[in-house]
Formats: structure tokens, C-alpha cells, sequence
């Protein structure tokens, strides 16, 4: 088994590998390894590219589209690392399926931005086109409107026309009642009357349509500018642009599966190496999963052994209970014995006290000495009695303190 250095541990950790159990793999299989987590490492790489330059087109800002491309990247990484490290050399089944319809989508979301890059002049050039057609219509649209605007006011400036016409030809003789009537008579101040009133709802007329002019261009000018801007950044927009071109022209359009085959192809090739590697050969895996059974058999020894430390725990515990209760219950028959004892005895003394008492006073009050005699045997057998059933209760209390201790 050979040691593997820092960069070889990387590509392999890329691959989803535990470094400690490729350790115990011969070279074969690290290497192996290390070419499967170098295919790996291609996709979020390119990732990084694709996501920066998705953000650039949305946001046009450079800090924030590097940041979001190595977010991007690291999350391709992660999914890529778990894709790989549990797809089963020699296995086809459902599991394989998914990751490779999700080796798709990843190729896919990849490739669209780096085809738009692409594409970048044909798309602008496209987009260009395309807002020149509609700028045009647009133009159209307006301009229509402002020659309907343009033809009242023109109609209204005949009627103008005709009324100076009118009223100078009758002024000068050239129409009218004719030149034997020229001058300012009373046709001709009428006429003059008329032309100037009309004059004057000409010039309110052409200051309201001028007014309608403006407005009708600052529209048509907001709207040009927000379908430049639209057509210009939208990033949905450039992708339907894109679209559009690869239906026009099948270059494009070749271009665009050529693009997304070859990161389809780079997200399947760790995949396929681990499929097509085969159960026998499949080393690492082999180890791993002796390797988990092993620590399955010593937790299972880990648990067995803290169980019957437990167990032990629990019997001491209990032994201990036992013994202090029946170290409670001993001195409790002690502290009874004794306190019956020192009750005894000092009945014991204070009867002999009596008794001291009695032998004395008989000894001075009766002077008779065989009548004293009498007396003194009769206090020496109380004295005996008492001393005998008390003797008695002592011993019944040492014979219940001997069978309270031994039960049994």
C-alpha cells in the first residue's frame, strides 16, 4: 500500500472517498480512485465559470458574480460527491437511473450559460435586429398617430387659408362683388371678423396638437427605451434569442448539442468508470464494507461489555442497599438494647438503693435481733425476686435481639 500525498487525498476526498479506508487499498485502487475524483473536480470547475457568467449577464457586477459562481461550484461539488460515492460498481437499477437523469439536468443548467457566452455576438447581433424591427413598428405606430394629428390640424389651417383669401380678395377687388366695390366695406370687415376668429381657434388648436405631439414622442421614447432595455439584459430573454437562432440556423443549433454533450459526457464519466469497473475489482468498497462490519461487531462488543458493567453496577448498588439497611436495622436493636440495659440497671441500683435504705433503718429501729433477721431475709428475698425477673427480662430481650439478627 502506498502513501498517498496531499493533492491524491484531495481527488480522492472529491470522489466521495474516506480517506482512511483507501489507505488500506493497494496503488491500483487509489489511482483509480484519483482519476474518477479528477473527473469529479471538472464539473463544479466548470461550474464556477458558468454560474459567474449567468450572474454577470443578470446583475452586471463582477464581485457578485465570482461569489456566486463559487457558491454554484461548491454545490455541484457536494451533490457530484454524493452521486459518485454511492453508485455501486457492476449495478444498474433504479438508484443509477436518477443520478443519470440528474447528470443531465446538471449539464444542462452548466451548459446554458457557457452557450450564451458562446453565442454572445450572434445573440446581440440577433437581439439588435429584433429590437430594430420593433423599434420600427413602434416608430410607425406613432407616427401615424402624429400624421392623423397633423392632417386636423392641417384641415383646420385651409379653412384659415380660405378665409384670408376671402377676405383679401374682397379687399382688393379680385373676388367677391368685384373691384367697382373694393376696399374695406362692410363684406370685407365680416369676412375679416370671421378669418380672425378662425385664426384664432387655429393657434388654440395647433398649441392642443402640439401639446398631443410631445406627449405622443416622450411615449414613444419610453417605450423604445424599455424594450431596448428588455431585450438588451433580460436573461430569459437572450435564451429565447438563442433559440430562435438555433430553429434559423442549424450551425447554431448543432453548436448548442455539441456544447451540452460534452458536459453531459464529462458528468457521466465517474459514473461509468464505477459502473464498468466491476464487483470484483471493486476494492474499496470491499474494504469499506468489511471495515463496517467490523465496527458493528465491536459496538455491538462495546455494548455487551457496558451492559454487564451496568448490570455489575446495578448488583453492587443493591448489595450496598442491603448492607445498609441491615447495618440500620443492627444498630437500631443495638441502640435498643443498650437504652433497656441502662433502664435495667438503674432500676437495678435504685432497688439496691432501697434496699441499703431498708437494712439501715431496720438495723436502727428494731432492736429485737431475731425479728431483725427476720426482716432482712424477708428484703434479701424481694431483692432476690427482683433480681431474678429481672434477669429474666434480660435475657428474653437478648434472645428477641438474636432472633431479629438471624431470621432464619
Amino acid at each position: 500500500m502506498k502513501k498517498m500525498n496531499l493533492f491524491t487525498r484531495f481527488l480522492c476526498s472529491c470522489a466521495g472517498c474516506d480517506i482512511s479506508t483507501l489507505s488500506q487499498c493497494n496503488s491500483a485502487e487509489q489511482r483509480k480512485m484519483a482519476i474518477i475524483g479528477s473527473c469529479v473536480l471538472i464539473t463544479p470547475m466548470l461550474g464556477i465559470v458558468s454560474g459567474a457568467f449567468a450572474m454577470q449577464i443578470l446583475s452586471k457586477n463582477l464581485p457578485l458574480s465570482i461569489a456566486f459562481g463559487l457558491l454554484w461550484g461548491y454545490i455541484i461539488l457536494q451533490i457530484e460527491r454524493a452521486v459518485v460515492s454511492n453508485t455501486r460498481p457492476g449495478t444498474f437499477n433504479l438508484g443509477v437511473f436518477a443520478r443519470l437523469l440528474l447528470a443531465g439536468v446538471f449539464a444542462t443548467a452548466i451548459a446554458v450559460p457557457m452557450e450564451l457566452r458562446v453565442f454572445e455576438d450572434a445573440i446581440q447581433e440577433k437581439l439588435a435586429n429584433n429590437l430594430s424591427g420593433i423599434v420600427k413598428g413602434v416608430n410607425a405606430d406613432y407616427d401615424s398617430q402624429i400624421a392623423q394629428v397633423n392632417g386636423q390640424l392641417a384641415i383646420e389651417k385651409e379653412k384659415v387659408d380660405a378665409l384670408r383669401f376671402s377676405y383679401i380678395g374682397e379687399v382688393d377687388g379680385t373676388s367677391g362683388l368685384g373691384r367697382s366695390f373694393r376696399g374695406k366695406g362692410p363684406i370685407a370687415l365680416e369676412k375679416e371678423k370671421l378669418w380672425n376668429q378662425e385664426t384664432r381657434l387655429y393657434e388654440k388648436m395647433r398649441t392642443d396638437k402640439q401639446i398631443q405631439i410631445d406627449g405622443l414622442n416622450k411615449q414613444r421614447n419610453e417605450k423604445i427605451s424599455n424594450i431596448s432595455v428588455t431585450q438588451a439584459k433580460g436573461f430569459l430573454g437572450q435564451i429565447r434569442v438563442l433559440g430562435e437562432l438555433s430553429k434559423e440556423d442549424n450551425t447554431v443549433f448543432m453548436g448548442i448539442w455539441l456544447i451540452r454533450l460534452f458536459f453531459l459526457s464529462i458528468e457521466l464519466i465517474p459514473i461509468f468508470i464505477k459502473l464498468s469497473s466491476g464487483k470484483n475489482r471493486d476494492v474499496y468498497n470491499e474494504i469499506a464494507k468489511q471495515n463496517g462490519a467490523m465496527a458493528i461487531s465491536v459496538n455491538e462488543q462495546m455494548e455487551t461489555v457496558k451492559a454487564e458493567g451496568m448490570v455489575k453496577q446495578q448488583r453492587a448498588m443493591v448489595n450496598k442497599e442491603l448492607l445498609d439497611l441491615q447495618f440500620s436495622e443492627a444498630k437500631s436493636v443495638m441502640d435498643d438494647a443498650l437504652m433497656r440495659f441502662d433502664f435495667y440497671m438503674a432500676q437495678l441500683k435504685k432497688v439496691s438503693d432501697k434496699k441499703l435504705q431498708m437494712q439501715q433503718y431496720i438495723f436502727k429501729a428494731v432492736k429485737d435481733e431475731r425479728f431483725q433477721n427476720q426482716m432482712i431475709d424477708q428484703i434479701e428475698k424481694i431483692y432476690a425476686n427482683f433480681q431474678t425477673t429481672l434477669s429474666y427480662l434480660m435475657m428474653q430481650q437478648q434472645t428477641g435481639n438474636n432472633f431479629n439478627n438471624n431470621p432464619g
